[in-house]
Formats: structure tokens, C-alpha cells, sequence
């Protein structure tokens, strides 16, 4: 399984924008594999947390640190986000492109599947990867939707939710250039409680 690290500087705990610090990628093929990652993921970058955490005896400590429980590291991640940093892990294809970072000038679009788990504790990531200039915010959640086929069964014919923001997003895209941050706000929260968190992370 390949793993997905990334460092992100974010503006709050509840963003779902990120803009990519660091990033690597590895092999792994269990747990302990990928708690032993994160950890050395943290000592790598140790400068870059020593540069925005205000809690120095915090960061002294993580210098040392050898392991973790996963407990543990959602803890460090929610102080981390409370300074601007986020650290987001999960298992993405062998065929994923872009390991080094993001492509300049676009928006990667990581939708997380927390309700397929490869490991105990790491879902699985899907991206898409679009070009900041020529996007549709319409067409990137109607192939979210597409992708795990949400709503499409006959049981849910006539009321899906997510169809109903999507043609509001097109409508307005093409009245006024932009999808309303109301609507995509309103999909992004059905998404997250069907299991799908998305996250975008620029360069």
C-alpha cells in the first residue's frame, strides 16, 4: 500500500483548504508501518512545526519522540491546526502522480474515504487534479458523486440532495462565472456525513 503524507499550513481546525509544505510518499503494509512513518514524518519536519508552534516544550518533546499511539496523533494534529498546521495521511494508488507536490496552478481535490479503510485507522484517498483557470466546481462534485454512485440507487429516485446543489451550481456558474459558497458548503457536509471528506491542497 502506498501512504500519503502531507504537511499543511491551514487557517483554521475546521479548513478544508490547505496549502501544501511538505509531502512524502512511502510503502507500507500495516499499522505499525504507518505509525512509524508519521512519526519520522514529524522529526523530518520538525523545523517547520518548531516555526509555528508557540508551545516550544511541545515541539522538544516531538524532536524525541520514537512512537506514537494513533490517539496520540490526532491529539499533536488538533494542536498543530490550532497553529496553522494540519497533517493529513492516507493510503492512495501506486499510480497516483505528482509525489513531490502539487502542480503549480492547480487545486487537488483529495476526497478521503473514511468508510473504506485499508488499515485500522488510514483510509483511502481518491484525487482529482484541476487547473485553476478552466474548473467547474459543478463538474468536480458531480464526479465525486459519480465515483461512489451516491443517491443513484432507485430507492433514492427524486430525492437526492446532492443533484439538487449540483444544478444550482451550474445554473449559477453560468449566470455569474461561480457555484454560490452556501451550496458547495451544504454538499461538502452531506459528503462528510456519507463518509467522504474532501480536502483541497494548493502548492
Amino acid at each position: 500500500m502506498q501512504l500519503e503524507i502531507n504537511l499543511l499550513k491551514v487557517d483554521s481546525i475546521y479548513a478544508i483548504n490547505g496549502q501544501l509544505i511538505a509531502r512524502n510518499r512511502s510503502q507500507v503494509t500495516d499499522d505499525p508501518d504507518v505509525m512509524k512513518e508519521l512519526v519520522e514524518f514529524l522529526g523530518t519536519n520538525i523545523d517547520y512545526i518548531n516555526a509555528a508552534v508557540s508551545n516550544k516544550e511541545l515541539v522538544n518533546k516531538l524532536s524525541v519522540v520514537t512512537t506514537m499511539t494513533t490517539d496520540e496523533f490526532n491529539a499533536l494534529n488538533y494542536i498543530l491546526a490550532e497553529d496553522g498546521l494540519m497533517i493529513t495521511y492516507y493510503i492512495i494508488s501506486d499510480v497516483e502522480v505528482d509525489a513531490d507536490g502539487v502542480l503549480t496552478n492547480s487545486y487537488e481535490y483529495n476526497i478521503i474515504d473514511k468508510t473504506n479503510y485499508l488499515s485500522s485507522f488510514t483510509p483511502y484517498c481518491t484525487k482529482i487534479v484541476v487547473d485553476k483557470d478552466s474548473y467547474s466546481t459543478s463538474a468536480i462534485y458531480e464526479k465525486i458523486v459519480n465515483m461512489y454512485g451516491l443517491f443513484k440507487d432507485e430507492l433514492f429516485s427524486g430525492i437526492d440532495p446532492i443533484d439538487s446543489d449540483i444544478r444550482v451550481m451550474k445554473e449559477a456558474e453560468q449566470l455569474v462565472g461561480a457555484a454560490p459558497e452556501a451550496v458547495i458548503g451544504h454538499t461538502i457536509s452531506i459528503l462528510e456525513f456519507l463518509g467522504k471528506s474532501v480536502r483541497i491542497i494548493t502548492n
